[in-house]
């Protein structure tokens, strides 16, 4: 139960909003004083589920929980949650995972919840919202209801024929505590006297907390040293070794990301404290912050530009190789025995001629312009030192290695454009490499740079952010609106104006030992409102649509790969068929049991994929198998004759409903409704012949068979 609470919590997370309401007596800094110190990550939110339609909490708790029929009970115990809560995830030590009995898996999780609601009675909440939903779930619960046993402050839900509780659960004060482990409900009152037991009392996610937004939606915390401790040592020279060596997580002292909602905007953003000096790959981010000469003259032209900030590229192989020479020297060896090859052979020193001759920044921009050609346009452009030196260097490796450019002047440039089949040409504008999809998209991109001097209004959403970064990403709306008026009308009238105002914008900064990320969605002014003014669109709106869109394609994605395990099943089980007739003269078995009983299909084949639910012996095997089966038949039947169905249809990723069907032949086909409901009757009713042909004569005649 605990898991699938969590799972929920999960998926709504993005449908937070900051709290308007007066804050309650404890606080999220309470809450989070709560958590153990070994806790790997902790969660704290404030659900507002008032801000949700219904509808969308169903679907959510359709998607969370799909193994049951209980969506309303869901609905319930989302919408009654008071408002603050936190989740803990605490991975088990090395040698608990080694000897974990109680099947809880190798994390548990701890969930403080904030009582002080008034008028809320966390007894009648649990009796009334919590344990009918556990009733309606736990598979061992089939006689009788999960109940509580003890009471305040400290009590457990009892599942009858479960071997331990499934949850403990202890009350001080204003909060309560949970969680699937006693030790865990124990521990976390015990810190509260002794704050240095704490999460928060770590001096990295102390410090990390410190820096996060006092009234963000959500807040997450994550500490690598619980993770670290709990994972088996790495056996030497083997692929997990190398993996930790290349991470080094180490390097990590703790990290944080928060959901901030303010007005027209909404920011997610994540920071990490690093080492001061990291082995891992950790080092990529060790650059220093540059503010950006070419993309403010890059986005008048361009509503999609990426800057990542560059000393010199021939720092780039030296950060790799000091990160590969801590396993293997020989690495770094090769390279540089290799390189020393490389610059003899063709004349060119690659260092010194090329990749040193880059530096500062590379821009990328995008320009889905559908009314010129090509219709959506690339190009990345950086500064060169000395472009005589550059341009000799890029003509021997030219000759060397057999490429061919067909080289015209266009408007005081050489354009060279590649005569094989990547489409790519390039230039040097005065100091600026261009390297774009083709030749026109060279020359408007070298016009840029050469005659632009930035517009505040083209590139506004460079302000959002640091202007000094590592790594900036902008997207300008208004201008990507005017290049590709479509969107709009595909975003529809609702949600239309999010796509032609406002801006999208994303940084990454290094700040002394924390390196921050933070991605800005700016709404701008909205739609007209019903007074001739304006009425911004909520950043609440916005997350519930774009939640809404998620769990659809999450939904899609999920059936789908359980579709096709189904699929899969079906054609193991005809397999089995043809087995069993080897032996008994052709015959089909004349059950699925009787194809159990000789070994040539398991239990576990006839498992519901969407479910995980399935009959556990021969007795059950009728009533909860998802399958249907026809007898009578054999290896010598028609290849276009149904032998077996799913019982009941499901739902494809259009929101049809479907099941899929077994042919003697061995292949299997899903089928929507209405023909789908039609052969499953013909099964169940007898039919002398089932054929999709047959079942499909039957929906032209009416529907009858």
């Amino acid at each position: 139960m605990l898991a699938t609470a969590t799972a929920l919590f999960l998926t709504l997370g993005c449908l937070l909003a900051p709290d308007e309401t007066p804050r309650s007596a404890a606080s999220r800094a309470d809450l989070l004083a709560m958590m153990p110190r070994d806790t790997a990550v902790a969660v704290a939110v404030n659900f507002r589920a008032e801000i949700v339609s219904e509808a969308l909490i169903r679907k959510i708790a359709a998607f969370a929980a799909p193994q049951n029929d209980a969506p309303d009970l869901h609905v319930d115990l989302l919408a009654s949650i008071p408002g603050e809560m936190a989740f803990g995830f605490v991975p088990k030590k090395r040698r608990d995972r080694d000897n974990d009995r109680d099947g809880d898996g190798d994390i548990d999780v701890v969930v403080v919840m904030d009582l002080s609601k008034p008028g809320f009675d966390l007894h009648d909440w649990l009796s009334k919202k919590l344990l009918p939903l556990i009733g309606a779930t736990n598979p061992h619960n089939d006689k009788a209801r999960a109940r509580i046993a003890g009471e305040l402050p400290t009590f457990t839900i009892e599942i009858p024929g479960a071997d331990k509780p499934a949850l403990y659960i202890a009350v001080r004060g204003k909060i309560a505590v949970a969680s699937n482990d006693s030790r865990l409900v124990r521990a976390a009152h015990m810190q509260k006297n002794d704050p240095r037991e704490s999460l928060v009392s770590a001096p990295g996610v102390r410090r990390v907390a410190r820096e996060l937004p006092k009234h963000a939606a959500a807040w997450v915390l994550f500490q690598p040293e619980p993770f670290i401790a709990a994972q088996p040592k790495p056996k030497p020279r083997s692929r997990d070794e190398l993996l930790m060596q290349i991470l080094n997580p180490e390097d990590l002292h703790a990290a944080a990301a928060y959901l901030d909602i303010s007005g027209n905007a909404i920011e997610l953003g994540a920071l990490a404290m690093l080492n001061e000096e990291c082995k891992g790959l950790a080092r990529i981010l060790s650059g220093s912050n540059s503010e950006s000469a070419l993309q403010p003259k890059l986005s008048t032209a361009f509503p999609v530009t990426a800057r990542i900030g560059c000393e010199n590229l021939s720092e780039l192989p030296t950060l790799l190789y000091q990160i590969t020479d801590r396993f293997d020297e020989t690495i770094g060896v090769e390279y540089r025995e290799d390189l020393a090859a490389f610059n003899k052979t063709t004349g060119v020193d690659l260092n010194a001629n090329l990749l040193s001759q880059i530096h500062d920044e590379f821009v990328l921009v995008v320009r889905p312009d559908f009314s010129q050609q090509p219709p959506v346009a690339w190009a990345l452009v950086t500064t060169v030192k000395d472009p005589t030196v550059f341009a000799s260097a890029a003509e021997k490796l030219t000759a060397h290695f057999g490429l061919t450019f067909d080289t015209r002047e266009q408007a005081g440039l050489q354009i060279h454009t590649a005569t094989g089949m990547t489409p790519v040409a390039w230039t040097l504008a005065g100091k600026h490499l261009v390297i774009a999809i083709d030749a026109k998209t060279v020359r408007d991109t070298a016009k840029v740079l050469l005659k632009s001097a930035g517009s505040a209004s083209a590139s506004r959403g460079l302000t959002r952010l640091d202007r000094s970064n590592q790594f900036y990403l902008n997207v300008d709306l208004p201008l990507l609106a005017q290049q590709a008026p479509m969107l709009p009308m595909l975003a529809g009238a609702q949600f239309g104006p999010l796509v032609k105002d406002g801006s999208l914008a994303a940084a990454l900064t290094r700040d002394g030992q924390f390196s921050r990320f933070r991605l800005r969605w700016d709404l701008g002014k909205g739609r007209p409102s019903q007074d001739g003014g304006e009425s911004g669109i909520g950043g609440e709106e916005v997350l519930a649509f774009v939640a809404d869109q998620a769990i659809d394609a999450l939904t899609s994605a999920r059936h789908e790969a359980q579709r096709v395990v189904g699929m899969s099943n079906m054609r193991a089980i005809t397999q089995g068929l043809y087995i069993y007739a080897e032996a008994h003269g052709g015959q089909f078995p004349d059950s699925l049991a009787e194809l159990v009983k000789s070994n040539n299909l398991t239990l576990e084949q006839l498992k519901n994929p969407y479910t995980n639910e399935g009959p556990t012996d021969l007795a059950d095997l009728e009533d909860k198998s998802h399958l249907v089966y026809r007898p009578g038949l054999t290896n010598q039947s028609a290849p276009n004759e149904i032998v077996f169905a799913e019982r009941f249809s499901t739902a494809n990723n259009r929101g049809q409903a479907m099941a899929s069907f077994a042919f003697v032949d061995g292949h299997v086909e899903s089928l929507e409704e209405p023909l789908a409901s039609l052969i499953i009757n013909m099964i169940e009713s007898g039919a002398p012949s089932v054929t999709v042909d047959a079942a499909r004569a039957a929906l032209a005649n009416g529907g009858t068979e």
